[in-house]
This record gives C-alpha cells, structure tokens and sequence, in this order.
C-alpha cells in the first residue's frame, strides 16, 4: 500500500509541473453551485427498446446521476448513489453480499435483469460494481418490460461507461475513509491517430482498508473504453470492466427465522464491532466485454449493433447471525460455497422520424437476444457452528474443507422483438405506443445435468402512454405498462433452496408531470403497480400466491436560488403496499420492507468570499417496515444526516479539488431491511475524504 501511495505522490509532482492539458469539451467540470447534476441538465437516456431520448421527453419516471455529482458527494454503493432519491430503499450493506440491492417505490430490483450496462444485461449479484468505471448512472421507475423485457417491477438501473475523450485527459485522486480505508484512482483519456480516430478512456483503482464493523476490504478495478471512427458515419466501440472486490470478517445479516420475542431488540452502537468468524471471507470477480457498431444514417436516422458477455464468480464463507431473544443472544449459521453467473447477449436497434401528413413519427425498432446461466455448487455448506451474544461476543472459528463441485442450476433465454412509435399529433400532443414480444425460455437443472422443470413462453408486453406539453419545458403523461420477471431462484436460507419459481405478472398505471424552469426543476407521478406476490411462508419456504399492490405518489424538485443556495427534495408515500388474493392469514398485510414515507432534503451554499468552496447538508427519512409477510416485527423509521463540501483551487497549471463528507453525523442506531426476515445494522458515522488532481 505505501508504495502505491509513494508513485501516486509521485506521479501528481511530476504532473505539477507538466503543461495544462485542455479539458475534454464533453466532460463537465465540477459545479460547485449545482447540488444534483438533473437540476442542470438533462442527458440522454439509454432506453433499452425506447431508443435515446432525454428525461424530460419520456412518459415515465427516471433519474439520472452523473460521475460530477458522484465524486462530489463521494459515493461508494449504488444506494449512495441515489442517495436524495425518496423513492430508492437500500437493502442492506455495501460490504455484504447484498451490496447491490436497492428496492424503488418498495419494490426490490430484480438482481439480474434489474442492472444493465450500457443498456444490456449484466450479472451484478453480490457485486457492488466500481462507480469509477462509470460517467452516469440511470435509473428508471417501474415496470420495464417494454423496454428491456423480463424484469421486476421496481425498476431498471442502468450503468453508462465513461467514454474517449475529444481531448487529453489525465485526472488522479487518492481518499480516505473511516475507519482505515485508502484509495487510489486515475482516469486518463483522449485520441490518438490520423484525425484522432481511435478513442481512449482508462480507468483503474485500488481501495484496502479496515472497515468501521471489524471486517477488511481489498478491491482492484479497471476499465477501458475504445472506439474507432471507420468512417464519416460509421463507430465502432468496445468496453471493458474488470473488478476483484474480497471483504473478511463480515457478518452477512441478522434474521427473524428463530427470534422468539415479542418485539425486536433495540437497535445498538453501529459502530460496534461484530464478532465474525474466522475465515469469513466474500471474494466477488466480475467481468464485463462489449463491443457495438454505430451508424448515422441519413435524414436523422441512425443504427446500432451490439454484442457482450460478462460474468460474476462469488466465493464465500458467510456467517448469519440469527437472534433467538431480546438480549442479543443469537446462533451462528454458515455458508460456504461458491456460485457463478453470466450473460451473453447481443441487440440491433435502429431509430428515426418521419411525418404522415401532420404527423410525425419517431420510430425505435429492433431485436434482442440473451440467455443468462447460473451455476451451483453441489457441495454447499449451511450449518450451524454455535452461539454468542452481542455484548460478550464468543470466538468462532470455521476452518472451510468444502470442495465446490459445479453444475447448471438453470438457464434463462429471452429473444425478442421491438417496436415503438411516438406519435406527434400537434406542438402540444402527442402518444406513445410500443410492444415487445418475447420468447422466453427458463429450464432447471438437478446436480446430473437432467433438466427437472422447463418453462416456455411467449408473451407481449405492452406499454401506451399519452403526453401533453402545455409548454416547450413541461411534459404531462399518462402511461400503462406490462411486465413479466423471471422466476426466482430461492436463495440457500429457505427451505426449498435453488428452486426455480415461475415468472410473476405485473401491471402499472401512472400519471405524471415534468417541469424544468430556469434556476428549477420538479417531477411528480402517482402510480399503481399490482404484482405477483413472492413470499416465505410459516415453514420457511419461498413461494409465490396472489398479487401485492403498491399505490402511490413520488415527487422531486431542485432549485438554485439566488445564485449562491441551492435546493433540493424528494418524497415517496405508499398509500397502499399489501397482499391481496393470497392466503387469509396475510390477504390484507403490508408488504414487507415498503415503508409508507420516505423523504430526503439536501441544502447546498456557495461563500461568497470563496466562491470555489461549496457545503451542504442533508438529511433522509424512512419510515418504519414490516421485516416479514406475516407482519411479525417492524423495524422502525430512522433519520440519518449528512455534511460535506468541495473546494477547487489552482496550484501552479493542475486543477485540485478538495472534498470532504460525513455520512450520518449524529451516529444515528438504525437497522435496514435486507430481504423477507433478514435486516443489517446501519452505517455508523463515517467520515470521508478526498483530493483529486486534474493535469
């Protein structure tokens, strides 16, 4: 580590005396007025079977953060990252296996077919994959079977990678977060050839340290965007993403199953160090290639074509803590295994506009193909290996001999084909209609290769949505979509573990209005999703029975007010989120981990005797959550403060920007909800810091 650190000192010496390299034209450089990226631009969306489109033009919910607002905020976790978004729950911890989960409107994402880079779908499961890599970050609320077919019903997150740059580009930063993590970070960018026809951007970064809860963390992550201008109108691109993420002596989660109080126990220091057992270790490698070619054709027309593949291996010997009373007595299970996942997909889309008379016509068409494959080891361990108590924590150890024998759990294949048309009547009117039809493949498989159960369908999934734009800045909407998500694979703490579940049904019905005035911007949409209902009943198995509603309204605004203050708020309220159609004993109960309020409010103030220096402050609220479907135990509502800043300076031609947060200033003692029966500790107070260097 300390050498690392001795060449990256030295590298940014040297840099200081380097002559200034010009900022790449399509690179924004740090507001420091701006406290949210949206509230100043709107860049376009990746929309899968939608095509390209900015926000502000799309019937739908969506949000988008940039790798600016990131840095700045100095995000660490794809809940971090829509951190001032009410309506986005993180579900558990960034340094646990569920790092990646995040529910939207109280709905979980799908962990495979809920994440996407540039577009397509990627295996993200238990891997928080490194923000570096990417320059923005999109999500979109709601159904998605339209655009990117199978899916849950909470939403799509999309990952975009950070692209060539028009000119150099050499940036490096080196952070510090408590209790004892560094990092190191260089983004280099630019062209190179005759006319600068090949493209560049490379990104790479260490992070190692001691976590705040006793654990460790060692992640190496690397990037590389390419692409080559074969022609006038003709691009070639690839992108890459490597990253190997291990943490040790973490607790994976705490769970309800053998809790035998009345209420949960209190909430405790989230600070305190939570007694692993030796050998804990998670070890996640993920891989990424993708490569596309890019076509403008004439009359504003243009075509693409891309194909991909990416991969995620997990290893990991992972204790759960189970509590069994209300003084933090607790059994300690273990799992130790080793699963593996990857998708291979390929997508043709062209896009273009014509008219009809008076009307006009934007055209996205198109087909797609994925098959996405888990592996299983037929060797897992789930065991028992003893007890402890929170306050008088015991010693244990587990010394693994598990050897993994792999095999094909199940296969999912999807081909599909698109096609949409916004429809514009006049200036102020306009319809939006599309559908996507999907053959849809899912097989299992038993430890011998024999496929146990196949499922084939063909459905079509359609979306329609009226819009009207009283004014050039301001879209009002009406839109219904369907949907169907895969059929789960029930994780190894169930009963019926690595079953394979039948896709779920889901229907949507929202009305909304955007707006984007001068110096402000607002959002607000009232929803209603019906969804197929998944839950572990009394025996501890996973099924599915009935359908869950989840009826709403999500509202957003930011504003700049008088030049130095900026503003910016966001509350989601669930009206309803409970079982309906199912068994009598939870037909009417509220859906587990959906709290009724949630809300978030960030203030931001430039001095005006520094104006290069710029603080906020923020606050969010979650409202309290049944932990289960049976309502036994809630966890309750929680409100966690943050503060933090940025200064830019000039030292001799190299920009610095200086950057400095706490996460959770009052060291609030709350729990989060994970999944059905399963919560974590929250993040203690934790303080971060950061200097980057532009050359």
């Amino acid at each position: 580590m300390s050498a690392r650190l001795h060449l990256l000192a030295l590298a940014v010496s040297n840099g200081l005396a380097m002559p200034s390299l010009a900022a790449e034209d399509t690179r924004t450089a740090i507001d420091l007025d701006r406290v949210s990226v949206t509230a100043a631009r709107h860049p376009p969306l990746a929309g899968g079977a939608l095509g390209s489109h900015s926000i502000q033009r799309t019937p739908f919910s969506l949000q988008s953060i940039d790798a600016d607002d990131l840095a700045e905020r100095q995000a660490n976790s794809i809940g971090a990252v829509f951190a001032l978004d009410a309506a986005v729950k993180p579900l558990g911890n960034t340094y646990t296996l569920h790092s990646t989960r995040i529910a939207v409107r109280g709905l979980p994402l799908d962990e495979t077919n809920g994440y996407k880079v540039n577009g397509l779908a990627t295996y993200n499961f238990g891997s928080e994959l490194p923000l570096e890599a990417f320059e923005q970050v999109d999500l979109l609320k709601g159904l998605s079977g339209f655009l990117y077919g199978f899916g849950a019903p909470g939403g799509i997150v999309n990952y975009v990678t950070k692209k060539p740059t028009e000119q150099r580009l050499l940036s490096i930063d080196t952070g510090y977060r408590s209790d004892g993590i560094l990092s190191e970070h260089v983004d280099l960018g630019g062209r190179a050839g005759a006319g600068g026809r090949l493209g560049y951007r490379f990104n790479a970064t260490h992070e190692e340290g001691g976590l705040y809860n006793g654990g460790s963390i060692n992640r190496n992550a690397a990037s590389v965007s390419l692409d080559a201008r074969l022609g006038p109108a003709l691009t070639w691109t690839l992108d890459a993403v490597y990253q190997d993420r291990t943490t040790r002596d973490v607790v994976q989660g705490f769970s309800t199953a053998y809790y035998t109080g009345t209420a949960l126990p209190p909430p405790f220091d989230p600070g305190r160090r939570l007694q692993a057992s030796d050998g804990a270790v998670v070890e996640s490698r993920y891989r990424l290639l993708g490569s596309g070619l890019r076509w403008d054709l004439r009359d504003g027309w243009k075509a693409s074509l891309d194909v991909g593949h990416s991969e995620n291996t997990r290893n990991f010997v992972a204790d759960w803590f189970y509590p069994t009373d209300a003084d933090w007595n607790y059994d300690v299970w273990m799992n130790d295994s080793r699963s593996f996942g990857k998708f291979d997909h390929a997508q043709a889309l062209v896009q273009g506009v014509f008219s009809t008379g008076p009307v006009r016509h934007e055209i996205v068409a198109g087909g797609a193909w994925q098959r996405e494959a888990r592996d299983l080891n037929a060797n897992q361990v789930w065991t028992l290996i003893g007890s402890g108590n929170l306050y008088t924590p015991t010693d244990l150890g587990y010394a693994s001999s598990m050897v993994p024998a792999m095999y094909r759990g199940a296969e999912y294949t999807q081909g599909a084909l698109f096609l949409s048309d916004t429809l514009a009547f006049t200036p102020h009117w306009s319809l939006l209609a599309g559908a996507r039809h999907t053959d849809y493949r899912q097989q299992s498989f038993d430890r011998s290769g024999r496929a146990t159960s196949t499922y084939r369908k063909s459905p079509l999934s359609p979306t329609v949505a009226v819009m009207w734009h009283p004014l050039p800045n301001t879209t009002a909407y009406a839109s219904y979509v369907e949907s169907l998500e895969q059929g789960a694979m029930v994780a190894s703490t169930y009963a019926n573990a690595n079953a394979v579940l039948e896709p779920l049904k889901s229907r949507q019905y929202e009305l909304g209005m955007k707006t984007d005035g001068r110096g402000w911007q607002a959002a607000v949409a009232l929803f209603d999703i019906e969804r197929g209902a998944a839950y572990a009943n009394a025996r501890n198995v996973y099924v599915q029975d009935g359908t869950v509603r989840y009826r709403g309204v999500d509202a957003s605004s930011q504003w700049n007010l008088a030049g130095r203050w900026s503003l910016e708020g966001s509350v989601t309220w669930l009206q309803r989120a409970a079982y309906e159609r199912t068994s009598a004993s939870l037909s009417g109960n509220r859906a587990e981990g959906a709290p009724r309020l949630q809300a978030a409010v960030q203030v931001g103030y430039r001095i005006a005797a520094l104006p290069d220096l710029r603080w906020y402050a923020s606050a969010r609220y979650s409202g309290e959550v049944a932990i289960d479907a049976a309502n036994n135990y809630e966890l309750p509502d929680y409100t966690v403060f943050n503060v933090g800043g940025a200064w830019r300076t000039q030292l001799g031609r190299t920009q610095v920007t200086l950057r400095a947060a706490i996460e959770n200033l009052a060291d609030r003692r709350y729990v989060q909800y994970v999944q059905s029966a399963y919560f974590y500790p929250g993040t203690p107070r934790t303080l971060a810091v950061n200097a980057q260097f532009d050359l």
